[in-house]
């Protein structure tokens, strides 16, 4: 008998994986191709990406559950801006020591000696915000007097509460009012001067004693000055019902780097105290803390000629030569100024 001769064995080749569609059909091919041996090629992406995704998609549901969970346990009434009863319409800038106008009756009331001739400010405020308090709108007037003096008067309607029709815990604090103000201020704008303002708070009635606003106001010639007000709500420092005592005090310093009104920077400081029983001494009010503030003005005004009839100091006065005729003498020109010794 023959014996044939064993066939050479072929290292058998594992079937293709079914790819899912052609991108990774392709992939597995070339990663076969560029395998040595012809080794077999697993995929293993679509799992990784799957496991992935269900990580990804757990996590995001535990944060979520986390959240709400937190959100429910500390849920509560909105928080607003705190404010006196006797704030007036809120502003963006406010000004205690730089340039006063007629609204400076509701800050400073020192600035007002500044303000020349007559002046008139109309101001409103609201907020895109309904938690925002501070609205109303208020119009001011103030007349310059003379000899270091100056006076003024304001009317404001208040309107503090939340809008939207949403509930205000603290509406008994807040309530919407009618302010009327009066303010005299002495001195001399430019170098210094102080101020004394009453404000009464109005609304089927007075709802308390008026509060007493005292204002100083010093310039260090043009580079700087320095204002400050303390303000007695109300002016006997005692609570009314539901209206808290308070007692603030603000100080500003404003510098002038160019020695002119066109760039100003200003910084200052704001303390509040606050009693809500009677009979207690200023040593038990509560301390409502410091707040720091800030402004930067900057302001351009178009120079305006000088009348043609007005002169300049700095400019000499030049007399022109007249002529004059006699009927029998030619005519001669004369200086309308003598000379000394000439008759």
């Amino acid at each position: 008998m023959k014996r044939r001769a064993p066939r050479p064995e072929h290292p058998a080749l594992p079937a293709p994986a079914r790819p899912r569609d052609a991108l990774t059909a392709s992939r597995a091919q070339e990663q076969r191709d560029a395998s040595p041996g012809g080794a077999p090629y697993i995929n293993l992406s679509s799992g990784t990406a799957r496991s992935k995704k269900r990580r990804s998609l757990a996590a995001l549901v535990g944060g979520l559950g986390l959240l709400l969970s937190f959100g429910t346990a500390r849920a509560q009434e909105p928080r607003a801006l705190d404010r006196a009863a006797s704030d007036g319409v809120d502003r963006p800038i406010k000004d205690y020591s730089g340039e006063g106008d007629a609204s400076s009756i509701e800050l400073n009331p020192a600035l007002l000696s500044g303000v020349q001739g007559l002046d008139l400010v109309i101001m409103g405020y609201r907020s895109v915000s309904p938690f925002t308090r501070g609205g109303g709108l208020g119009g001011f007037m103030s007349f310059n007097l003379g000899f270091g003096l100056a006076t003024g008067i304001g009317v404001q309607a208040l309107r503090p509460g939340f809008g939207g029709g949403y509930p205000d815990p603290f509406a008994a604090r807040n309530p919407d009012a009618t302010k009327i103000s009066w303010a005299l201020s002495g001195g001399d704008g430019k170098v210094a001067a102080f101020g004394l303002g009453v404000h009464w708070l109005r609304n089927d009635g007075l709802l308390r004693a008026p509060d007493l606003d005292v204002g100083l106001l010093f310039r260090i010639r043009n580079y700087a000055s320095v204002g400050a007000v303390a303000r007695f709500g109300a002016a006997d420092l005692r609570p009314y019902g539901d209206l808290a005592s308070e007692l603030s005090i603000v100080g500003e310093l404003a510098v002038r780097p160019l020695g002119t009104r066109t760039l100003e920077l200003a910084g200052g400081v704001r303390g509040r105290f606050r009693a809500d029983q009677p009979g207690l001494q200023v040593s038990q009010w509560d301390n409502l803390g410091a707040l720091p503030r800030g402004r930067i003005a900057v302001r351009h005004k178009a120079s305006s000629s000088p009348p043609r009839s007005s002169r300049s100091a700095s400019t000499p006065s030049i007399r022109r030569p007249t002529t004059s005729c006699a009927p029998t003498k030619p005519c001669a020109a004369r200086s309308s100024s003598r000379s000394p010794g000439t008759s």
